[in-house]
């Protein structure tokens, strides 16, 4: 994890703050009443701080995860979806970025909201994430719950408009209710208009990978081929991305 953020931070942009610093411009916010004194005599009206921008340590991003937990994903695929959210969920906590998690099947439903704490023993988010991702839905509609993420991270947006979003759908990437085809595609490539849109495919199947691809694009598809490929594939395919989003 912390080889993992290291790389990470420099791909994502920071939050922007501003400090009056020691050089001095001719009209501002912030007068410096010592250079005032020297200046104004001599007619030099140079006698305002300058505001400089000053980045934040903290990304300016937030982030929707969006889990399978269909029959497809039984076995192993699920226990490393289980991984990569408790993983990702951990990184993103570290960089203080807002973040929710949703999991889908037949129905889609919220474990964290953008609002909840992560760590919060009474909330008991990671409980519940284990606890309810057991690959026992009946089939999958990726659909609904990523309409209704997207929503939600307009709104997002709305409260933090310096920030980018992303949403991350982790799955095997093979829906079969709801928007299918290409209708759940253009869905999709509407969505990586305004925001990230990434799929972190579980399957060795070749079938499902190719699936990801028509629906996220190929670019947007990490597909590792287990949980300890997870980071170092991650990096490489947010590193692309990243740089055609900003």
């Amino acid at each position: 994890l912390d080889t993992f953020l290291e790389q990470l931070r420099p791909l994502l942009p920071k939050k922007r703050t501003y400090r009056h610093g020691e050089s001095l411009h001719y009209t501002g916010s912030r007068l410096d009443r010592r250079a005032l004194a020297r200046r104004a005599p001599i007619n030099d009206l140079k006698v305002y701080r300058r505001r400089e921008p000053v980045d934040s340590p903290d990304p300016r991003m937030f982030v929707t995860l969006v889990i399978d937990n269909s029959g497809s994903m039984q076995g192993e695929k699920i226990e490393e979806s289980k991984k990569t959210a408790l993983f990702w969920g951990r990184a993103l906590k570290l960089m203080n970025v807002p973040f929710a998690i949703k999991y889908f099947d037949q129905e889609h439903a919220d474990l964290k909201r953008f609002d909840q704490d992560y760590d919060d023993p009474v909330q008991k988010i990671k409980p519940n994430l284990m606890r309810v991702l057991n690959a026992k839905g009946s089939w999958t509609d990726i659909s609904a719950p990523l309409e209704e993420a997207f929503t939600e991270m307009q709104q997002m947006r709305t409260a933090h408009p310096d920030s980018f979003g992303a949403i991350f759908v982790i799955s095997d990437g093979d829906p079969n209710r709801g928007k299918v085809g290409p209708d759940l595609q253009a869905v999709i490539r509407k969505m990586q208009e305004e925001f990230v849109v990434m799929n972190f495919n579980l399957s060795h199947l070749e079938n499902e990978v190719g699936n990801a691809h028509f629906y996220f694009g190929p670019k947007n598809v990490v597909n590792p081929r287990d949980f300890r490929q997870l980071p170092a594939e991650s990096i490489r395919v947010l590193r692309t991305v990243l740089q055609d989003a900003f």
